[in-house]
């Protein structure tokens, strides 16, 4: 094999392990961001009472936690930068660190 034909397998060979590794650096991005706690709007919450609340939209991307009987806040309301994938530092700012556990998550449409 000549000196050219030799660089040509190497170049295709290299391709090869070039396109294994981004298929895998995917697969590894996707577990990542499957693993990540996120919230939702619609997403139903317990609070250490046992009063049940959701998660609910208002203008400019502003969220508020109303409870599901009375229909009042229990949250002012608070901006995040996705109503629909909320990242647990800015969920725990919407309640000001009180515990709520949450029992539906709307993006799966599950109880947790």
């Amino acid at each position: 094999m000549d000196l050219q034909a030799k660089l040509e397998q190497a170049q295709r060979d290299n391709n090869i392990v070039i396109v294994r590794m981004a298929k895998e650096i995917e697969d590894i991005e996707r577990q990542i961001a499957d693993s990540e706690v996120t919230y939702s709007i619609g997403d139903r919450f317990k609070s250490p009472d046992g009063d049940k609340t959701i998660l609910v939209s208002a203008a400019n991307l502003q969220v508020v936690m109303a409870y599901l009987k009375s229909g009042s806040r229990d949250s002012d309301l608070r901006a995040v930068t996705c109503w629909h994938k909320i990242p647990e530092a800015e969920f725990n700012r919407i309640l000001d660190f009180e515990e709520f556990t949450r029992y539906w998550d709307a993006r799966k449409k599950c109880k947790c």
